[in-house]
């Protein structure tokens, strides 16, 4: 009960309803809209927008077109970086 109360306080807290004594499903429909406009929204999604730096958010949208066009190539680039891959600790 407790996290659904913490959850409850923090939607109404985002809609500068802190002090309203309960949550209504308009509401809870509200507060989708509000966090899925957020940066870092507890989805744990990271968006280029979560990135200060331009080469940064560069690197994230290219990892996100991958993951959603071009499956697998982004990331069999990036396979070296993984320690745990054959050949990996080979020079």
């Amino acid at each position: 009960g407790r996290q659904i109360l913490g959850s409850a306080r923090v939607i109404l807290r985002q809609l500068g309803k802190a002090e309203a004594g309960v949550i209504t499903v308009d509401d809870a429909a509200a507060a989708s809209k509000s966090f899925a406009n957020t940066v870092f929204n507890g989805d744990g999604v990271i968006i280029p927008e979560s990135a200060d730096d331009t080469a940064v958010q560069q690197v994230i949208r290219e990892a996100f077109a991958d993951r959603v066009r071009r499956i697998g190539g982004w990331f069999r680039e990036c396979a070296w970086h993984d320690p745990d891959m054959d050949g990996a600790d080979e020079t």
